[in-house]
């Protein structure tokens, strides 16, 4: 009933995290899902990030918040690593060649 563990794609969904909280805050994906700093993992949770996930606009909608203008290279990037299901995620070498990091 589990998927397996994919420690590749984990990572790459780790990176997201650091890289919207480096931009936006510290905590940012919890706030945004409205769950306490400290949250452990759990089937609600997981619908959480399913619902939340599932419509990117909820996504860049924050983004412009808090950053104003967002580029869409930005955008490319996060809709590759979140993906919720790590086999249509994107891998560590498909991330690094986005515009975004790349211009950076």
């Amino acid at each position: 009933d589990s998927e397996p563990y994919t420690p590749s794609g984990c990572d790459v969904w780790a990176a997201a995290v650091v890289l919207l909280e480096m931009l936006c805050g510290f905590g940012k994906l919890n706030a945004m899902l409205g769950w306490a700093t400290c949250m452990r993992p759990s089937r609600r949770c997981a619908g959480e990030l399913q619902q939340y996930f599932d419509d990117f606009e909820n996504l860049h909608k924050t983004l412009a918040d808090d950053l104003g203008s967002v580029d869409d290279s930005l955008m490319d990037l996060f809709a590759g690593m979140f993906q919720l299901d790590w086999k249509t995620r994107w891998s560590a070498s498909r991330a690094e060649q986005c515009e975004f990091l790349r211009s950076q």
